[in-house]
């Protein structure tokens, strides 16, 4: 089997947006569907068109599962070597201010196992605990996700 046959079957992923800010879409069997800054979409295939009324897009919001149709103005699109990075981060806020430090996500993607890393451990007081990274990777077969395993150090003991 030669590189090129083996390149032209690799899979590909759709286009990943992020939502820049709050916005409503009338759909017709759900209503109003309201989109909050942060959230990530993935467009569907076939999902972009042009008319008088601007640019849309018909996108899949990865966090509530409705597929919706929406103004390109409205999405930011996330690089593909990042989106993953994003995908498990539930705090849509958090998501937004990751996606304007690329170089820290880059850094993140780059971190060999066995790398010693601090981790918040305690959100209300941002208290830092010493780990090593065991996993990086998707949770689940087929998903883009990338998350980050770790084994603490030390024992913590709760306050």
């Amino acid at each position: 089997m030669s590189g090129d046959s083996h390149h032209s079957r690799r899979r590909r992923y759709p286009k990943m947006y992020m939502v820049a800010s709050d916005h409503k879409v009338q759909d017709h069997l759900e209503g109003t569907i309201r989109l909050q800054r942060g959230q990530l979409c993935h467009q569907q295939e076939g999902g972009g068109h042009r008319s008088a009324r601007g640019d849309h897009l018909w996108v899949k919001v990865i966090d509530n599962g409705c597929v919706v149709k929406v103004e390109r103005q409205v999405l930011n699109e996330v690089p593909a070597d990042l989106a993953g990075l994003l995908e498990p981060v539930p705090d849509l806020e958090i998501r937004v201010k990751l996606l304007s430090r690329t170089q820290f996500l880059q850094r993140m993607t780059a971190l060999p196992l066995g790398s010693e890393v601090r981790v918040i451990w305690n959100r209300s007081q941002s208290e830092l605990a010493e780990a090593e990274l065991r996993y990086r990777g998707p949770l689940t077969r087929g998903s883009s996700a990338v998350y980050f395993g770790i084994q603490l150090k030390v024992s913590l003991k709760s306050h």
